[in-house]
């Protein structure tokens, strides 16, 4: 052997992060070469470690050290990850469906909303007191044809799934699932993939579909309460993986949003807002826009997100939380409904229960929240002209959105100032309501918002922007259940159908703040007198019997400012004995 033989035989000195080893996580190994000659391809590299190309991918990233040797040639230590270019689970569901899906040609649309279905915490192979497997599949059906006609109403120009996580039950969550599931884990991820793509099937009907899945504890590749591996390595991702490789053989115009190897957020920006997705088990109940603060001060990228959708905790709850300071829009937190079959042991503990559901709402270029206007239903006997006793009318429209009081948030439908405001009493069934006086097209108007689990904050004489939060709905007053009470009324006219209006909104109509008049309000406090110091005394004592008791004397003394101070507090008012615009 010549002396030049000897030297390029010669292995160089190696790092210890760059010696010779594989590690196989799930699907992927991860490997690293130590010094070999350097390759001038990725195929020329997976054959040179036995892989055939057509079958192994490389993922990612090809790292490298190099070191050069004294003849001069070069030693290069590759490190990469690969992966089966095929699915390593057989999914005969998937293949099935996807040959008895008709196809038609995708329809084009000029414009609209983008539509986004949160498909949350179905936990597929989990039974309960709302059955198992058949009743939840019936359950989807019901839910899936729901969503086909609103699709079909609403003509969104594309639209987003967002699945927010425990696509199915798997057996290392706690509890006894190996005696309380019905499938399972390969029977859970096969049906889990065919759900997914009966989703995506029939949003693709209506334009391009962004697919957002997180990781999630029921999904998450644990041993007990360890876990295993990176957030990516979560068997539910696993499962969009495979369901995207068998969209993209159908030519479905469909694209997927998957959280990095190390991240359990994802964001995707539709239209301008920025719409993040997590499952929300990083955080207990009740702490969801703490962590979500949190997040904007460590510069995560959920922490940009105009609108964060959450499941984990398997109830609905709307809420408007801080604001973007870069657009002024308002930030909202939508925690889903559950799809499951019920958590008993929840149940059993707390007393609390949830309906099962569908979150889908609207984005649309003027901005998100929940589409309040579009999305909610009408309470039956809630629709204006509704016939009530002794002969009268329905003067409004019942919405609601959710059986629960105060989960949902009631944006102001128009901008304009708050002229009066009532808390509940004998003399009438509004309950806590406020009333906002508007400008439209040179008119007008007054709206009432009705039922509030509580009382507004906003003092009378206050400017409501388009969108700004006005209440919650309730039941407080004469209501049947959980809703906002919507009227509309020409100042110095009669009553109109807001439901007009509403679906004006809904398409969407803007309005901004407009100076409105507040007629023959002055402000008064101790020591004010004349005739608006009478009409209050009156009004106090008609309004609220139990505590006012008042001389209408014209006067406003001690004894009127201690019943408009209490009238205050029980209003949750500030309660400064001052009445009128502020």
């Amino acid at each position: 052997m010549s002396l030049a033989d000897e030297v390029r035989a010669t292995v160089p000195d190696v790092p210890a992060e760059w010696r010779a080893r594989q590690v196989v996580r799930g699907d992927e190994v991860e490997i690293v070469t130590g010094p070999i000659e350097p390759v001038a391809t990725d195929a020329e590299l997976l054959r040179s470690f036995g892989y055939d190309p057509a079958e192994i991918e490389v993922v990612g990233t090809i790292n490298q050290w190099r070191k050069q040797l004294p003849d001069g040639q070069w030693r290069v230590s590759y490190f990469f990850r690969s992966r089966p270019r095929s699915a390593k689970l057989d999914l005969p569901a998937l293949a099935a469906a996807a040959r008895r899906k008709p196809r038609p040609a995708l329809r084009p649309v000029e414009s609209g909303p983008v539509t986004v279905a949160v498909l949350s915490d179905p936990q597929i192979g989990k039974t309960g007191s709302r059955g198992g497997t058949p009743e939840l599949l019936e359950r989807l059906e019901v839910k899936k044809a729901a969503l086909a006609r609103h699709l079909r109403d609403r003509k969104p120009a594309r639209t987003v799934l967002a699945e927010a996580g425990d696509l199915f039950e798997g057996f290392e969550s706690g509890g006894n699932p190996a005696f309380t599931n019905d499938l399972s884990l390969a029977q859970q991820m096969d049906m889990a993939g065919l759900i997914l793509f009966d989703f995506v099937s029939i949003l693709r009907r209506h334009g391009h579909v962004d697919v957002l899945g997180v990781p999630s504890n029921h999904t998450a590749w644990r041993s007990g309460k360890r876990q295993l591996g990176r957030p990516g390595d979560d068997f539910g991702l696993h499962v969009h993986r495979h369901v995207e490789r068998l969209a993209r053989a159908h030519g479905f115009d469909v694209d997927w949003h998957l959280p990095g190897q190390h991240d359990e957020a994802v964001t995707l920006d539709v239209l301008g807002t920025v719409l993040g997705v997590v499952h929300g088990n990083q955080y207990r109940a009740g702490r969801a826009v703490e962590w979500w603060r949190g997040q904007q001060h460590g510069g995560q990228p959920v922490g940009a997100a105009d609108v964060l959708v959450t499941g984990h905790f398997h109830s609905l709850s709307v809420m408007p939380t801080g604001r973007n300071p870069y657009t002024g829009r308002a930030k909202w937190w939508l925690q889903a409904p559950t799809l499951d079959n019920g958590s008993d042991w929840f149940r059993n503990l707390t007393g609390d229960d949830s309906d099962p559901g569908l979150l889908v709402f609207d984005i649309t270029e003027r901005g998100a929240a929940s589409d309040y206007y579009s999305n909610g239903i009408n309470l039956n006997g809630g629709q204006f002209g509704a016939p009530r006793e002794n002969g009268r009318k329905h003067r409004g429209q019942d919405i609601s959105h959710s059986v629960t009081p105060g989960a949902v948030a009631v944006p102001a439908l128009h901008a304009g100032v708050v002229v009066s405001k009532t808390v509940p009493s004998s003399d009438h069934g509004f309950g806590y309501s406020t009333v906002v006086r508007s400008v439209l097209d040179g008119m007008l108007f007054d709206f009432r918002y009705a039922h509030g689990a509580w009382a507004s904050q906003q003092p009378v004489g206050a400017q409501i922007a388009q969108g700004g939060i006005i209440l919650w709905e309730g039941n407080s007053g004469a209501t049947v259940g959980s809703c906002v009470h919507l009227e509309q009324q020409r100042v110095g006219g009669g009553f109109l159908d807001p439901l007009p209006e509403i679906r004006r909104v809904a398409a969407g109509r803007l309005t901004s703040a407009a100076p409105v008049p507040v007629p023959g309000r002055p402000v008064i406090r101790k020591g004010s007198k004349g005739p608006a110091v009478g009409d209050l005394q009156r009004r106090l004592n008609r309004d609220y019997p139990l505590y006012s008791h008042l001389d209408v004397d014209e006067d406003f003394g001690n004894a009127t400012d201690r019943t408009l101070i209490e009238f205050q507090t029980r209003a949750g008012l500030e309660p400064d004995g001052v009445a009128g615009p502020k």
